[in-house]
């Protein structure tokens, strides 16, 4: 069978056969041709050195890897992995990968080859390694996770390697931090992150301790899903220090202030008084207010709990916004620097700038600066 490749992969491939080498289409890449998945990246496996590699494919910025035995190079915008065999053929290559669904090989004239019947399992959905399920997780433990990630793909796990995998989930506590993150991202972008993250909680607590108190993961099936919505839903039910675990994980500073942002106005008391929600956005801001709706609704579902309130203040507060009546703390023309440049004590800062936004919101006063100064002037000897 013919499965369709990038022009430039097949273009790769040629101009290492035309040398004198093997080449091979392995990993996830023919995995997904094999079940008519998107390709979000090509892996090619050769009996060429990387010395020789790096030579062949100098006009394709080729970069060698630290692990030693892999180069990325790119074609045409078509950016591709090169490993040197794992042993002497393509088949003992085969035989070191994790999982036998992982350990198929094509050639683009020969056609597929497949020693530890990955297509049949593939075929079954069932999920195993390829030698003894030890040597495989002891020689890299993120294997674990990744075998969580394709159990949350609808994949059944051997009973040997279901066995394998919580005796050994303690080595996933040396594993570098970044590697985590990238299969803990797949599980909870998963059809339902709240199924892999119950059942498997006793692996997952060794990389995040706190999961072991979570009860009900719902919230996370039913929010959004995107990585944004789903990885603050997760933050909001572990109550943990947030910008710790995040900042170990090696998340983005942006969206880990995006997720301490949500979470923390969380338990803010908001109801369907139009007063409270001019005031609430002037203090959240409109910066990932979608977010904060998303996950209060959520949570009500999850919990069983009436949803008509949070909608209702949802519709609010976005018609209000569609009119341009939000004021918040960056567009409000005085700030908490400018009290304290006119003597305010700290303690009173806080309810100073409560009373302006809700002057300016009611329109008792206008948003203008040298207006809002004067006023805060007066205020000072009422409060």
């Amino acid at each position: 069978m013919d499965y369709l490749i990038d022009n430039n992969i097949i273009k790769a491939i040629k101009i290492l056969k035309d040398n004198g080498y093997e080449a091979y289409i392995v990993g996830g890449a023919i995995r997904d041709l094999i079940l008519d998945l998107p390709i979000s990246d090509y892996d090619i496996a050769s009996n060429i050195s990387l010395e020789n590699a790096y030579v062949l494919f100098k006009e394709y910025s080729p970069k060698l890897y630290s692990n030693g035995i892999t180069m990325g190079a790119v074609i045409n915008h078509t950016h591709f992995e090169l490993s040197s065999y794992k042993g002497k053929t393509i088949e003992e290559d085969l035989y070191e990968r994790d999982f036998s669904i992982n350990s198929i090989a094509y050639d683009i004239d020969n056609g597929l080859t497949d020693p530890y019947n990955g297509i049949y399992d593939l075929s079954k959905n069932i999920l195993k390694t390829v030698k003894n399920p030890i040597d495989v997780i002891k020689k890299d433990p993120v294997r674990i996770l990744r075998a969580l990630r394709f159990i949350s793909r609808g994949f059944i796990v051997d009973d040997n390697l279901y066995k394998v995998m919580n005796e050994y989930a303690y080595l996933l506590k040396d594993i570098k931090r970044e590697r985590i993150r990238k299969e803990l991202d797949f599980i909870l972008l998963s059809k339902n992150p709240s199924v892999i993250l119950s059942k498997y909680k006793s692996i997952l607590k060794e990389i995040i301790p706190s999961i072991d108190n979570i009860i009900n993961f719902g919230i996370i099936d039913i929010i959004r899903n995107d990585l944004a919505y789903r990885l603050t839903a997760f933050c909001y039910l572990l109550h943990d220090d947030i910008y710790n675990l995040l900042k170990g994980l090696y998340y983005p500073i942006s969206l880990i202030n995006q997720v301490i942002h949500v979470t923390d106005f969380m338990d803010y008391s908001l109801g369907l008084n139009k007063e409270q929600i001019l005031t609430f956005l002037f203090e959240f801001g409109l910066d990932d207010i979608e977010i904060y709706f998303a996950l209060k609704r959520a949570e009500k579902l999850a919990n069983n709990e009436e949803i008509y309130d949070i909608d209702s203040i949802t519709t609010i507060a976005r018609g209000l916004m569609l009119d341009g009546k939000i004021v918040t703390k960056k567009n409000l023309k005085i700030k908490a620097n400018d009290l304290r440049y006119l003597g305010y004590k700290e303690e009173d800062i806080d309810k100073a700038l409560n009373i302006i936004i809700k002057k300016v919101v009611h329109n008792e006063l206008p948003n203008v600066r040298k207006v809002l100064f004067d006023y805060a002037c007066r205020l000072k000897y009422d409060i």
